[in-house]
């Protein structure tokens, strides 16, 4: 009974990391089967850390067996986690227009009553926190502690008929993949100018990096409105305990549109919540029939 109560704190360790890898890959409560199976996995990965990890290091006997187990150990792990990040890069969903319109008509099934079924989420929940705007990627996204205003340019570059500057937070930050979506096509030219975790607002204190990254973009925009023919901000209502945008940052956009005379299309954001939604949907997901 002490011999397997030795290996009680390993288990416990084990089965969590076993069981949270299942739910996050394939997005459901585990069966009697694979449950069964994270246990027994578990318990052999516990009997290894305790015979030749934790049992070597309290008794300060290192012999060359436990030290080639240990890093035959640290190997393996490496390895296991390299082929996971692999796998989960090559199951990352490529999304392309008929796609979306065949499978995933979204919002024209208003229009066009259209009838789906139900099919799996795009991206999976597993990948949701990773679908991000490719500006992150090309670092064209500015902490909140920058004052740097790092322009990034996508769509068309040159003889482009039209452009538009999307600026804001990391909320304004996700629309740019769908501008894109049409930008080629009608040649329009999109300038990204995003600062994550700030508001696009009238309400920063003075001598903040947030007060002065909002002051270059009211005066780029301002040199540059014969260029612009539109800009895209997002009207953010924060928690669910406001209905109406922070007046700053009305303020912002109608001193653009008023002062500057660039035409905006503020898109209302989505509220926080005081849960995770991906995790929510997930669980929820699970107990569909």
């Amino acid at each position: 009974m002490m011999k397997a109560g030795s290996y009680a704190f390993g288990l416990y360790l084990w089965h969590w990391v076993l069981l949270s890898f299942y739910q996050y890959h394939f997005e459901d409560n585990p069966d009697l089967f694979v449950g069964t199976a994270i246990i027994i996995i578990s318990f052999v990965f516990s009997w290894l850390m305790t015979e030749f990890i934790e049992t070597p290091i309290r008794s300060m006997d290192m012999g060359k067996k436990s030290v080639y187990v240990l890093g035959s150990a640290m190997v393996l792990t490496l390895s296991l986690i390299i082929g996971l990040y692999s796998y989960h890069q090559s199951t990352v969903t490529n999304i392309n227009g008929e796609y979306l319109q065949e499978d995933y008509p979204g919002a024209l099934v208003i229009d066009e009553d259209i009838k789906v079924e139900q099919r799996d989420f795009i991206p999976s929940f597993a990948q949701a926190k990773e679908d991000l705007a490719e500006s992150y990627e090309d670092g064209y996204i500015e902490a909140k502690s920058s004052n740097t205003l790092n322009i990034g340019e996508y769509g068309v570059q040159k003889d482009y008929e039209h452009a538009i500057a999307l600026v804001g937070s990391s909320h304004s930050a996700h629309w740019l993949g769908a501008l894109q979506q049409f930008a080629e096509e009608e040649q329009i030219r999109i300038l990204n100018m995003i600062q994550v975790s700030s508001r696009f607002s009238t309400e920063h204190e003075e001598g903040t990096p947030q007060k002065e990254w909002n002051d270059k973009v009211i005066q780029y925009l301002n040199e540059n409105e014969q260029d612009i023919d539109l800009v895209v901000s997002t009207a953010d209502i924060g928690n669910t305990d406001f209905q109406e945008p922070p007046e700053g940052m009305v303020e912002q956009l109608n001193l653009i549109g008023d002062e500057i005379g660039l035409p905006v299309m503020a898109i209302r954001d989505n509220q926080r919540f005081g849960f995770n939604i991906v995790e929510h949907f997930a669980y929820g997901a699970a107990k569909l029939p």
